[in-house]
């Protein structure tokens, strides 16, 4: 089950890097038409959020209390997102500087915390969307730390 476990968070993390590389088109695109990397919980019927191309990398810090997940913004500490999940919550990197796995007792999910950047042959482009909680989960009899190779 532990090797199960691992070979999903390896395969879900490389398919984030996928599409995370589907955004290095340069030029004139606008942060609108970048949207070829949706947040984690996008649906076919939900609005995906704004992406925004920023000037430089962002960063994010999430914490977890008693009935949720709280995700501010690292440079001013502005809360930026207050999603709820009940359980006893343990955050683990997904390893693709994105995404975080989310264990609450019975099952894994990945948050997206909304920043990631591509490079982009000598430069790099910086991107930012709203923090969100995926709607799949992986269900396991107990869970614990999530960890990359």
């Amino acid at each position: 089950m532990h090797m199960t476990r691992k070979f999903f968070l390896t395969r879900a993390g490389a398919l984030g890097a996928v599409a995370a590389l589907a955004l290095t088109a340069c030029g004139s695109q606008t942060a609108q038409n970048a949207q070829t990397s949706p947040s984690a919980s996008t649906s076919a019927s939900a609005t995906p959020a704004p992406i925004t191309e920023g000037k430089g990398a962002a960063s994010r810090v999430a914490i977890t209390y008693d009935g949720g997940v709280l995700v501010y913004d690292a440079k001013d500490m502005k809360l930026l997102a207050d999603i709820p999940k009940e359980g006893f919550l343990r955050l683990s990197d997904a390893g693709d500087n994105r995404h975080l796995v989310v264990a609450d007792g019975n099952s894994y999910t990945f948050l997206d915390t909304g920043v990631w950047s591509v490079a982009h042959g000598d430069h790099s482009h910086y991107y930012t969307t709203s923090p969100s909680l995926s709607s799949l989960s992986l269900v396991a009899d107990h869970t614990g730390h999530v960890i990359k190779d």
